[in-house]
């Protein structure tokens, strides 16, 4: 058998290269691991996603008492209750959120500062799908969040996957809503992609399928239609908690600094443990969540830090030890 030998000036080479590209890397885990964030922000600004069981079945007494403790024992300023997926029409059937106005009345008695908004969406879109270039789509769409509106909910959360940045009709779409949720006095709120951080990310990205991160333009553009930005911050496909947590860092200091000062802004931390190729629940931890948005906090000027906030998904998949160690971590 003949053995491949390297040169003493190529094995010189190697081992150089080896060191170039591990020294940023231990840097990158050293940044994170070994230097503490500082407080979270003062305001209270807490999100969390919550099941279609909330608006579809009635509950007891004591379970709405016990749902509003936890809002209440977690700091959780808005609650993104689904209330039915969007029909390719653009409507949403009444039948899919019979009971939301019982949910809001008991909320209003026992978590009276929780704001309650709808949380409408669409995955999957194909142009057989959800068309947003129809008119009507659109109107059906503004016409089924103003119907939700009536019921009680305090705002809107539309989440319609994925959505390509640069895509015109989708601002149209955010300008009718806020349109008619600001006749409303309520919230717009719109759960968005992560940003695109890696030099030509986007034009790589842009051949493949549904791949849907945003320009920090397109942001913008968005941010400036809307009243909260909720990004989902996970479904990163990285190996390990330190890369992911740095990731949500850096996504969290460019975002809070590059868009409007109006706009509030809620990074997405996961809890779910389904295990996918891009999402590993080793990896994308609510600590490393928690850890990447204090850093990415300390990033910014003090007016800046008091809009960005934390968002749960989910409300089904959250246990007793993820709400104490966010208690511990995040409230503290």
């Amino acid at each position: 058998m003949t053995r491949f030998r390297l040169s003493g000036r190529a094995a010189t080479l190697l081992a150089a290269g080896l060191v170039a590209g591990a020294v940023p890397i231990f840097a990158l885990y050293v940044s994170f691991e070994a230097t503490p964030a500082r407080p979270g922000p003062k305001a209270v600004l807490n999100g969390l996603w919550a099941g279609h069981h909330w608006v579809a079945v009635h509950h007891s007494e004591a379970e709405y008492q016990e749902f509003a403790k936890l809002l209440r024992t977690n700091r959780i300023s808005d609650v993104f209750f689904h209330s039915g997926p969007l029909r390719s029409d653009g409507s949403v059937p009444t039948t899919s959120y019979r009971n939301a106005a019982w949910l809001i009345t008991e909320l209003k008695r026992f978590a009276p500062e929780v704001r309650a908004e709808a949380w409408i969406g669409f995955q999957h879109r194909t142009p057989d799908d959800l068309d947003l270039s129809s008119d009507s789509t659109q109107r059906r769409l503004v016409a089924a969040a103003g119907e939700l509106l009536k019921v009680g909910f305090a705002g809107i959360h539309l989440d319609i996957e994925p959505v390509s940045g640069g895509d015109q009709q989708f601002l149209h779409l955010l300008d009718a809503l806020h349109r008619r949720t600001d006749s409303d006095r309520a919230v717009l709120s719109v759960a968005t992609p992560i940003l695109a951080v890696v030099p030509g990310e986007q034009l790589v990205g842009s051949l493949i399928k549904g791949y849907d991160h945003w320009s920090m333009d397109y942001y913008r553009q968005v941010a400036d239609r809307v009243d909260q930005i909720t990004v989902m911050a996970y479904d990163t496909a990285l190996p390990t908690d330190w890369l992911y947590g740095s990731l949500v860092e850096d996504e969290t200091a460019l975002l809070g600094e590059g868009l409007n000062a109006k706009t509030a802004v809620f990074m997405g931390a996961p809890t779910y443990q389904e295990r996918t190729w891009l999402h590993n629940p080793a990896s994308e931890t609510l600590r490393a969540s928690i850890h990447g948005v204090k850093k990415g906090i300390g990033r910014l000027g003090p007016a800046r830090r008091s809009r960005i906030g934390l968002a749960v998904y989910a409300e089904w998949t959250t246990t007793g030890a993820d709400w104490a160690e966010f208690r511990r971590d995040w409230l503290s």
